[in-house]
């Protein structure tokens, strides 16, 4: 469990990645698109099953967007999606759960690359002497 300072909390969800999506308008309303919800209920359900806990104050975070690797890559990178994206998606989607909010995110380190299956790697931790495990 997400404890001692200096300890890294992991999450990894499988799957093909998955940005955030743009706001939608419509009925005189804006929501979210089904899409997007569901990845972030996915995220949601991966921190509930991996018994961490909260980071108070400032924290940074590391994102590795995993691509399966295709047959005849066109491009030695993956293209889509975006890795602010991705970002965003995380950091909206665990919100109140894993950290109090996103705008306490203090530093980001984020890459895609191709591996044997499909994921996103997420590690956080709380920002020495202004962060810490609830």
């Amino acid at each position: 469990m997400g404890g001692p300072p200096g300890e890294r909390a992991r999450l990894v969800v499988p799957g093909q990645p998955r940005g955030k999506g743009r706001p939608r308008f419509g009925g005189g309303r804006t929501y979210t698109d089904q899409a997007t919800r569901a990845a972030e209920e996915a995220w949601q359900w991966a921190w509930r099953a991996s018994g961490r806990r909260m980071v108070v104050g400032h924290f940074r975070m590391a994102l590795e967007v995993i691509h399966q690797q295709p047959k005849r890559p066109t491009s030695p990178y993956p293209k889509k999606p975006d890795l602010d994206n991705v970002a965003k998606l995380v950091g909206d989607a665990l919100n109140g759960m894993a950290w109090t909010d996103d705008a306490y995110c203090q530093g980001l380190e984020a890459r895609k690359v191709y591996g044997p299956a499909a994921q996103v790697v997420l590690e956080w931790w709380p920002v020495p002497d202004a962060g810490r495990w609830a």
